[in-house]
């Protein structure tokens, strides 16, 4: 069992940038009027939605810096008294307007401007030495141009995108539409008497299921009406049913089981014969288990009324389990308590049954996108973290927390990464499983390459532990030098599994798994019956009009519909290429698409969905737009964009929106692609969206 793929984005990127020149006319005034520790402040100016001052210091702010300029910056206090949290240079301007590097100082880390208590912000105390400005080109005519850069960093954002809330594939629909077939008659070439009932059918389908009714119909002396004496309608009926489903009428009598047993031997009919076996079995068990409760117990508890009133109670409980499996007792004990009555029903010989115990997986990855790396070191200190999105695996709830300056002291130097459960309480059981953490780059062959990773193969997971962690996940050296940090963004992967261990009683398989998919992919193979043909490109293809009709609305249209006097002969396709003809037609008759290698799972995918558009098949079409979320990368994204747009697929659509909003080097890779112009010529209003979609992201 698989559970849903996630992906989380931890974004700390800086979007509030912006500068302000302070000009000081009148240098020598300044410094002849303003003590040391007293400021001239600048008007404010907006940048990140708050209101910031320079704070100018001629002579220095403290005794100590009274042969200096000190220049330092403040942020006015809001109304909700929140802090805000920036990165900001002050530089002198040359004559020219540009900034002086040697004059030039910026924060080294990410500082927090409060808004309650401390006012005076943040200063750089000896930002220029007076001697060194005044003998320098900078200061002319007694006018002294600063400037400030401010990048305000906002909260970090996480984005998260559950890639289930895309994809959800209906059941097959094969059999649904071969029960509608057999209901309406539609392309019905046979018809059997049975009775005073006329039953029709399908000759093609018939002859895939049964070996002899293929012989029968396909004899040249077989005719369109034959004549069943050895059975009655409501038997040939079920029997029908059971050629097109795999599965019998609801409440189906003993007595038709029996005949429908009798024609699986007839019309070798192999899984039919196992599932009547399999009924008439159950029912003799329970007429037997009835049989002895009511007359040889009964004749015992009226004999021994008080003694043994609670060991017929036993009994009869234990006879109506008798198909459980029951917990093996001591020898002795089982001679003690055996009497007539429980002989005479293990002489009954029981169907067979077992006790399994079963370790089950379900595993599940998430994929946490870290953008703005750098800014996340200047963010967090030792220990602190930020944590992904929420996913699912084994009924339980996960993260990750990511640790960019390391989780403890030890581990300062490195990345430390944690998975950990927010959902184990104290009253559940121990959770069993195993993790691997890597830091990964899509690999050319659809495996990920690997720059590090832990793996844990042995995990319990309690309440008081409901985490593990890989501290020295990565040294920050080793991540900053590899290719695997590109536009100051990386990925970690999760690969997580739980074992769930269950101990379960179960009777023993007796009827083999349903062959419909593999008889009519028989049929399609053989050619056998085949009334209808397709001419694709060089290839020709032969099918079956009922089945083609059964599964698609325009197939019926153009084959069994008022135009079928035009399509006696082979039909022309020729939008399509003959490989994705022939997948076309395998997934009508087995519900399945054929197997491709990863290479060409997307390029398959992508074709199929616009033939699955054409030909009214809602469920290959979904299973196409699944397959296309399961591939997307910035080499696919936005020829599938295009498919979505123009074939009407939203949950597609949404996916590939939300995988450009999740990272500006997914957005940046995919407007640099080939398909990226396509998209833009075919579908012009995709392109407006996809901005309001990103500035709303913003």
């Amino acid at each position: 069992m698989v559970a849903a793929m996630s992906t989380s984005t931890i974004v700390a990127r800086s979007k509030a940038t912006g500068h302000h020149v302070l000009k000081i006319h009148g240098y020598s005034h300044t410094k002849a009027v303003v003590a040391t520790g007293e400021h001239v402040l600048s008007r404010g100016f907006p940048i990140g939605g708050r209101t910031w001052r320079i704070m100018y210091y001629p002579n220095g702010k403290r005794k100590e810096h009274s042969d200096w300029i000190s220049v330092g910056l403040n942020v006015e206090p809001d109304a909700a008294k929140t802090a805000v949290k920036a990165l900001f240079r002050l530089s002198i301007l040359d004559m020219n307007g540009e900034p002086v590097a040697a004059y030039t100082s910026a924060s080294s880390t990410i500082r927090t401007f409060p808004s309650l208590g401390r006012n005076d912000g943040y200063t750089f105390n000896y930002f220029v030495s007076k001697l060194d400005l005044e003998r320098s080109a900078h200061l002319r005519n007694d006018v002294l141009a600063i400037r400030c850069d401010i990048e305000v960093m906002r909260n970090v954002r996480l984005h998260v995108l559950m890639e289930e809330k895309f994809l959800g594939v209906p059941e097959p629909d094969l059999h649904g539409h071969l029960a509608r077939l057999l209901h309406t008659k539609e392309g019905a070439d046979v018809e059997f008497k049975v009775g005073d009932e006329t039953l029709a059918a399908h000759r093609c389908i018939l002859a895939a299921r049964s070996p002899v009714f293929k012989a029968e119909l396909s004899s040249s002396t077989a005719g369109t009406s034959i004549k069943i004496d050895d059975m009655d309608d409501l038997a040939f009926r079920a029997l029908l049913q059971f050629i097109y489903t795999e599965a019998l009428p609801e409440m189906t009598a003993p007595a038709v089981a029996r005949q429908l047993l009798a024609a699986a031997g007839r019309y070798q009919v192999a899984r039919l014969k196992a599932v009547c076996e399999d009924k008439l079995s159950r029912s003799l068990d329970n007429k037997i288990t009835e049989r002895h409760v009511n007359s040889a117990a009964t004749a015992q508890i009226q004999r021994h009324h008080g003694r043994h009133k609670r060991w017929f109670m036993g009994l009869r409980l234990k006879l109506l389990n008798l198909h459980r499996p029951q917990r093996q007792q001591p020898q002795c004990s089982l001679h003690s308590t055996l009497n007539p009555v429980n002989k005479a029903y293990a002489d009954a010989a029981p169907s067979p049954s077992a006790s399994t115990i079963i370790v089950s997986e379900t595993t599940g990855h998430h994929v946490l996108k870290i953008e703005g790396y750098t800014r996340t070191k200047m963010i967090l200190n030792n220990g602190e973290h930020f944590c992904s999105g929420e996913f699912k695996v084994g009924g339980h709830t996960w993260r990750l927390k990511y640790y960019p300056k390391g989780e403890s002291l030890e581990s300062t130097s490195f990345i430390s990464m944690r998975l950990e459960s927010t959902s184990i309480g104290a009253t559940d059981a121990d959770v069993h499983g195993k993790v691997e953490l890597s830091i990964t780059l899509p690999g050319h062959a659809g495996e990920p390459i690997r720059l590090c990773s832990f793996y844990d193969p042995k995990l319990t997971f309690t309440k008081n532990c409901n985490g593990v962690t890989a501290e020295r996940f990565v040294t920050r050296a080793e991540l900053e030098s590899s290719r695997f940090l590109k536009d100051d963004c990386f990925t970690v992967r999760c690969e997580l599994t739980i074992f769930v261990k269950e101990v379960r009683a179960e009777p023993l398989e007796t009827v083999p798994p349903p062959v419909l998919p593999r008889h009519l992919c028989q049929l399609l193979s053989s050619h056998e019956c085949s009334d209808v043909s397709f001419k694709v490109g060089r290839e020709t293809f032969a099918a079956h009009r009922c089945v083609l009709a059964a599964r698609s609305s325009v197939f019926k249209a153009e084959l069994l519909g008022p135009m079928r006097e035009h399509k006696e002969g082979g039909i022309r396709i020729d939008d399509m290429d003959g490989a994705v003809f022939r997948a076309l037609l395998h997934f009508i008759y087995t519900d399945e698409l054929p197997t491709t290698t990863e290479e060409e799972a997307t390029t398959m995918a992508q074709h199929l969905l616009v033939a699955a558009d054409r030909y009214d098949m809602d469920r290959l079409k979904l299973v196409c737009e699944d397959k296309l979320c399961r591939h997307l990368d910035t080499t696919t994204a936005a020829t599938t964009l295009a498919l979505a747009e123009q074939h009407q697929c939203p949950r597609l659509k949404e996916a590939i929106f939300a995988f450009l909003c999740s990272s500006s080097a997914n957005l940046r890779a995919v407007v640099a692609s080939d398909g990226y112009d396509h998209l833009t010529s075919s579908c012009p209003s995709i392109t407006k969206e996809l901005l309001v979609r990103l500035a709303a992201a913003l």
